[in-house]
């Protein structure tokens, strides 16, 4: 169990980004709550998020001007900011991390005239402390900076041709992975299996890369069971995290994961700290494992800079993520340390309700749903039902 030393003598303000709506961001606001902070969210009106009963103020994306359907990220960000003074801004998605990732490379050359000192303070903070971020933050450049630490990593090419995936395949052999930037839960990922799969696996990754058009990353398949490690860092300094294994997703098999169970892996612990370091992170980051079938190894294969699932969980396998985080720069020499978990296995709601509403993980394992947020958790019900009724069969 974690355990505390001191007194936390203020409530420092936390703002969530938002900019895709996700089941998993409304999950971070008690957590956040509970850890000492003031939470303010910035999302689309009615997303998941905003019907948490834990958070403290609510900031609206508005409309840009002229442009129906777009969004002013920038200006509503700004107003957040102004409005709320946060100590922390948290990217919870791929967008918000993007979003973050341009503003944090701006220069004098290229620095618009309304983007504000905090603006670009608090975004620069919430990347670390380098200044390349518009490039260190995409998957390929992450994963090679890795890799010169010494980090367990897959072999692995930037393409933008089918000769070059073939190319890569033929160095290294089949299976390969080709992902997309800018992704997650498995849309942005395709397993070829030989070169037939190539071509489809390209195009239809085409499809979902953004006007940056940045190139495909391919990767060797490494067989083994998907684990992740997620840890909260002050200015590269690994403040502490848990880690788990996947043992069901939603949708399978690449998806978001429904059940987890807690592991300790030192590969994993080791990789995610000099990974964290090498960025001077603050905040929330996940570093993404395969650990291998043959001898147990950890295979680093993405590092996410965002807020995962796995931050509320963290309090039932012995560590207060965000406790931890309000703690280090409150100065009040509260301590966080990582303990034993209370509960080993975990079914997340509702995942693997949608999954397999007769799995028997619902039975046997800690079934995490918002039992203390009634409109969070209606939400959730309503978002399974619908799952549920695209898989009817016509006349059903």
């Amino acid at each position: 169990m974690w355990c505390t030393v001191g007194l936390v003598a203020e409530r420092f303000r936390v703002l969530i980004v938002c900019l895709e709506n996700w089941l998993s961001h409304a999950r971070f606001n008690r957590a956040l709550r509970d850890g000492g902070f003031s939470v303010g969210v910035l999302a689309a009106p009615g997303d998941f998020v905003t019907v948490s009963r834990f958070v403290e103020r609510r900031f609206d994306l508005q409309p840009l001007p002229g442009r129906p359907g777009a969004q002013d990220t920038l200006g509503s960000l700004q107003d957040a900011i102004e409005a709320f003074r946060p100590r922390f801004l948290i990217p919870a998605d791929e967008r918000a991390v993007r979003l973050f990732r341009v503003i944090a490379a701006v220069d004098d050359r290229t620095r618009p005239r309304a983007l504000a000192d905090r603006t670009l303070r608090l975004v620069r903070r919430a990347l670390g402390g380098a200044p390349s971020h518009a490039i260190r933050w995409q998957r390929h450049a992450m994963m090679t900076l890795a890799q010169g630490t010494g980090i367990r990593v897959p072999p692995q090419a930037a393409v933008t041709t089918l000769g070059e995936a073939r190319a890569f395949a033929a160095a290294v052999g089949y299976p390969i992975v080709i992902k997309a930037e800018d992704t997650v839960g498995g849309k942005g990922v395709r397993v070829c299996d030989d070169e037939a799969a190539l071509a489809p696996a390209l195009a239809s990754l085409d499809r979902t890369r953004g006007p940056e058009r940045p190139p495909l990353i391919a990767q060797a398949f490494v067989p083994g069971r998907p684990a992740a490690r997620s840890v909260v860092a002050v200015e590269g300094r690994t403040l502490g995290g848990v880690s788990a294994v996947k043992l069901t997703t939603q949708p399978a098999p690449l998806g978001p994961s429904a059940v987890v169970e807690f592991t300790r892996h030192r590969d994993m612990d080791e990789a995610t700290r000099k990974t964290v370091a090498g960025f001077g992170f603050t905040g929330f980051a996940t570093t993404c494992f395969v650990i291998n079938d043959r001898d147990g190894s950890a295979w680093l294969v993405e590092f996410n800079p965002r807020a995962s699932s796995h931050i509320h969980l963290a309090p039932l396998w012995g560590f207060e993520m965000c406790r931890a985080l309000h703690a280090r720069p409150a100065g009040t020499g509260e301590i966080v340390t990582e303990g034993a978990p209370r509960v080993p296995l975990v079914a997340k709601f509702p995942n693997e309700w949608i999954r397999d509403p007769g799995s028997p993980y619902l039975r046997s394992a800690f079934v995490d749903a918002p039992w203390d947020d009634p409109d969070l958790l209606a939400a959730e019900v309503r978002f399974a039902a619908a799952a549920f009724a695209t898989r009817r069969p016509a006349g059903a």
